[in-house]
């Protein structure tokens, strides 16, 4: 079994994932499309909630008494319902996916309002303000065309018993959603030997021999990483992809089919001391029309009119500051467009993505019926968005291990087996650049003219080379570097006579959870994707400088950097470019 298909036999209600319209007491679920039409949708949550409901009931019926898995000492349970389905310490070997609908043009017209009014049970007459009205999915009119699929995956193939019972489970479903008493939610589901999406095969994207590839993830269902703020009934969820969520979802992915987890090559793309380093995924930022990852956190605009954009403002900083430290007078800051002075904010330095808080509730296995006290809220990245990332090899001969999941589908964050965490990803070599020492020089050169029109050209040293560090990923920097960050001071590659000049920083804190049993780690210390440093090398060490920077751009700075913290970029295009505009 590959798949599911369910039909719609009466009126659907299923709560939860949409925002009631005005008027509406109550919505179901729906699911907006790429091209923009809200159809509806069975979550996985609810197709495997009902699944293993009705598993349960079958194995108890067969004297087989499942186990609750919530009860201590069940973590090595062996009963068939644990096994397939899972419980909070261990991930079950079945995945359901969300059912969308098999006809989207015609599903985006099956939404229908449903009145409804509380009964007093005194006087069997309708109570005052109880009357309400709910959105609901109706069938009306139709023959049984109402019909959805969803996907069914395993980490494992199945035995002859596992796949007998689920069959039996899924044929077993007669009702899901709210309101299964009142004759809400009647489906019939169907088993079926073909696979819901049926994607061709992609070229290899050609990884030998490149140190730096991108990674690119089309969100197919909702994403919910963790964060560890919230409460105990709200989880919000992080703006983007970690670096250790995407490694381990790689690994996962090629442990499972492509490459043996004992094998050299595994060991050298994971494990290894010089091991692939993940970067965040996150949306694309459009920056005055070009698409960037991330902005340096230099970046400034008008506060009076945020359209007024200042550029880039690191090398300007950076002289203002000589300038006082000399004594001299430093010219205000203030905006060319509309003279403004002293009115300026910082530009945001990471695109917000679209999220959405989805509302759930646990279903007691006993009835059938919502759990009391167990009605949670979590934030999830919405489906359709496309998140970038970025991945290095200090050994570029370690990257081509990842040309087996090109086209691949990825298992991200929470909720993997619930009908949450899809993506499919390409990875494609990323695009060399200008040489480091190149940017390096072009930055030092646009450095000097700015000293010469503000008059602070005898406060640089005429020997040295100025260039800018930025943070990709937040830094972990190591204990005796925290009150004083300098990152090229945390790396393992030396560069020859680089100095310190300016650092402009923003405050991070570093956590994340364990994958087994979701426990949270501690926090650390750390500097914020974005902020900005400024160094200087003597010119005539500049090559070598330039190369150990190559390397430590590659290898990253601080702790934690195969979890994809500590990625530094040497003369980012953000401050480059923006300068030479501004000029």
């Amino acid at each position: 079994m590959k798949s599911i298909r369910v039909h719609l036999l009466g009126p659907l209600d299923i709560g939860g994932h949409s925002r009631p319209r005005p008027g509406l007491d109550r919505a179901t679920a729906r699911r907006r499309l790429p091209g923009g039409a809200d159809v509806p949708f069975f979550p996985g949550t609810a197709l495997r909630g009902a699944l293993r409901i009705e598993l349960e009931r079958l194995l108890r019926g067969l004297g087989r008494e499942p186990c609750d898995p919530l009860a201590r000492g069940t973590e090595h349970c062996a009963c068939l319902a644990c096994i397939l389905f899972g419980h909070p310490l261990r991930e079950g070997v079945v995945r359901v996916g969300d059912a969308l609908p098999e006809d989207p043009t015609a599903a985006a017209g099956w939404f229908s309002t449903r009145p409804g009014v509380s009964v007093s049970r005194h006087t069997g007459s309708a109570e005052s303000g109880r009357l309400f009205f709910a959105e609901v999915v109706a069938p009306m009119g139709s023959d049984g065309g109402l019909t959805f699929r969803a996907a069914i995956q395993y980490s494992r193939p199945l035995q002859a018993d596992e796949e007998h019972m689920l069959r039996a489970a899924c044929e077993a479903v007669q009702a899901i959603g709210s309101g299964k008493a009142r004759g809400l939610g009647a489906v019939r589901l169907e088993p079926l030997e073909e696979p819901a999406d049926s994607s061709d095969s992609l070229p290899a994207p050609g990884l030998a021999g490149c140190s730096r590839a991108r990674l690119v993830l089309r969100l197919l269902e909702p994403v919910h990483v963790a964060s560890q703020g919230g409460s105990a009934f709200f989880q919000e969820g992080l703006d983007h992809v970690p670096g250790s969520t995407l490694r381990g979802a790689f690994a996962t992915y090629l442990a499972r089919g492509s490459i043996d987890p004992a094998s050299e090559t595994f060991r050298a793309a994971f494990l290894d001391r010089d091991a692939l380093r993940f970067g965040p995924a996150r949306v694309l930022l459009d920056d005055g029309g070009r698409q960037l990852l991330f902005r340096p956190a230099t970046g400034y605009r008008c506060r009076v009119n945020p359209q007024h954009r200042l550029g880039d403002q690191l090398a300007r900083t950076f002289l203002v500051s000589r300038l006082a430290e000399a004594g001299r007078d430093a010219p205000l800051l203030g905006c060319p467009q509309c003279g403004a002075i002293g009115k300026i904010e910082s530009e945001e330095s990471f695109a917000r993505p679209r999220r959405r808080v989805i509302t759930r509730v646990a279903v007691d296995r006993s009835t059938g019926a919502a759990a009391p006290g167990q009605l949670y809220s979590a934030t999830w990245l919405e489906p359709g968005q496309t998140l970038v990332a970025e991945v290095r090899a200090p050994d570029p001969s370690r990257l081509v291990a990842l040309e087996h999941v090109h086209g691949g589908i990825l298992r991200l964050g929470r909720g993997r087996n619930r009908g949450g965490g899809s993506a499919r990803v390409t990875l494609a070599p990323l695009g060399s650049c200008d040489p480091a020492e190149a940017r390096m020089t072009r930055f030092s050169d646009a450095l000097v003219r700015m000293a010469g029109d503000l008059g602070a050209l005898d406060l640089l040293d005429a020997t040295r080379c100025y260039f800018p560090v930025d943070l990709v990923s937040d830094w972990v920097p190591s204990p005796p570097l925290r009150l004083a960050p300098d990152p090229l001071a945390d790396g393992d590659e030396p560069v020859p006579g680089a100095r310190l000049e300016l650092r402009i920083v923003r405050a991070a804190r570093a956590s994340g959870f364990h994958s087994r049993g979701g426990v949270p780690r501690g926090f650390e210390p750390a500097v914020a994707a974005g902020s900005a440093f400024v160094y200087s090398v003597p010119r005539s060490a500049l090559d070598q400088a330039s190369t150990g920077l190559a390397r430590l751009a590659l290898r990253g700075v601080g702790l934690r950097v195969k979890e994809g913290f500590g990625a530094i970029e040497v003369a980012h295009a953000g401050h480059l470019d923006r300068m030479e505009d501004e000029a």
